[in-house]
């Protein structure tokens, strides 16, 4: 939507109170939040025994933000030819987890500290691998407009996410030859079986976030954006259509 983080507040609930626990949840908020020039300015932790077992949690939080009126994304100014760019994400992202679970856990009894030889790391560091923010990246394209719009790729998938961006009179084309998954989802889709559109479905697939540019945008976006985190690679464009997505496998 074009909005600036201002600040986050967060809620915990504990069955015992565990000071090493709820300080290192704490301090990577703040990490989090210093990361974005976002304050944390406080949060809510219930001690409720018998409500949850011992060593478990639970953890919420939201941000406030603000947007300008002229910085809204307008839909009507997506047009056919328009390019879809995606930025690389860090893994899954806090999606899909039942089927990881389901498929690496359960199906294939793999170990959390179990090195993966397709990756060289332990299971538990890549399910845990932090989600990649992209504020800092695409913030500054949404101010000036060179960003259309921007769809965050989570639960859903691309066809789930990239459809809400999208006026009635147009389709987005997902070409899927333009990036590499990561392996840790062929390393799903192998255990459990899944069949290629339902994990296209479930996952980011590899891209986290995916931004609409004007085609004669993309040289200034290619001589002026800098990442060393994430890639930036083409992934789709949008056609004449009635605003649906369509994945390419």
């Amino acid at each position: 939507m074009g909005a600036r983080p201002l600040f986050f507040q967060d809620y915990i609930g504990i069955g015992k109170m565990d000071g090493d626990v709820v300080s290192s949840i704490v301090q990577g908020i703040t990490a989090g939040c210093l990361e974005n020039d976002c304050a944390l300015i406080g949060g809510e932790t219930a001690e409720m025994p018998g409500f949850y077992d011992d060593g478990e949690y639970d953890l919420a939080g939201f941000i406030v933000g603000v947007a300008n009126k002229s910085n809204l994304p307008d839909k009507d100014s997506l047009n056919a030819g328009d390019v879809l760019i995606g930025f690389s994400s860090s893994g899954l992202h806090t999606n899909g987890y039942s089927l990881a679970r389901e498929s690496l856990l359960k199906i294939g009894k793999l170990h959390l500290d179990e090195i993966l030889p397709e990756i060289g790391i332990k299971l538990e560091d890549e399910l845990l691998a932090v989600h990649r923010s992209y504020l800092k990246t695409v913030y500054p394209y949404i101010k000036n407009g060179v960003f259309k719009a921007a769809a965050h790729i989570t639960g859903g998938g691309f066809e789930g996410n990239i459809k809400r961006i999208l006026p009635s009179h147009l389709d987005a084309i997902i070409d899927t030859s333009y990036w590499f998954p990561p392996k840790i989802y062929g390393i799903i889709q192998k255990l459990a079986d899944v069949d290629t559109k339902e994990m296209y479905r479930v996952f980011n697939m590899g891209i986290g976030m995916v931004a609409v540019v004007a085609e004669k945008d993309i040289p200034y976006v290619k001589k002026t954006m800098k990442n060393p985190n994430a890639e930036v690679v083409p992934v789709g464009f949008l056609v004449p259509g009635t605003g649906k997505v369509e994945v390419k496998l």
